[in-house]
């Protein structure tokens, strides 16, 4: 039978099974519940052109993986605002385009923006975590938090683009107080 390839191994282990003789085409046939062996083959022909298909397709939209880079937690950047900085904040003269804007330049430079709310404190807090790709700011994360996710993401952005450098881990945020 498999010098034709008109069955499938799995026909063929039936057949070994159940002992058939070659020539006992009748019993098979009422085996398979009145289909013949032809009708069968057909379907597991059928079958295997789609699982070709299939893995050709596969392969055809299969992209090229990037090298991974390792993400590696470092902490959050203490960059808390001061009078002074509130101030400047207050007089920072920004249109709504421009903050949205800022926002997705940060993304397109590996920096994973969220903005959630916080029940407790009833504010939304807008944190910007460096990803691998964005080099020297990966694993280190900014918070700012507001009362609207819009002035959230406005904070956010004023201290990175007025308050950091480039690099966030050089920012110095002054002298630790002795307790607290």
């Amino acid at each position: 039978m498999r010098k034709y390839g008109l069955v499938s191994k799995e026909v063929v282990s039936i057949l070994n099974r159940m002992e058939f003789e070659r020539k006992d085409w009748g019993a098979l046939f009422e085996y398979f519940g009145g289909k013949s062996l032809v009708q069968a083959y057909s379907m597991n022909r059928c079958f295997r052109e789609y699982y070709e298909m299939a893995e050709k397709a596969k392969k055809g939209i299969a992209r090229e993986t990037r090298k991974a880079v390792e993400f590696s937690w470092k902490g959050f950047i203490d960059c808390k605002l001061t009078e002074t900085d509130k101030a400047n904040y207050a007089a920072w003269d920004v249109a709504d385009s421009d903050v949205w804007d800022g926002i997705a330049q940060y993304c397109e430079a590996g920096i994973k923006i969220s903005v959630t709310y916080n029940d407790k404190n009833a504010s939304f807090s807008c944190a910007g975590t460096g990803q691998a790709s964005s080099r020297e700011n990966n694993g280190y994360c900014v918070v700012a938090y507001a009362k609207t996710p819009y002035e959230a993401a406005r904070v956010w952005l004023f201290k990175v683009a007025t308050l950091l450098p480039p690099v966030w881990s050089e920012y110095d945020s002054g002298e630790a107080d002795s307790i607290g």
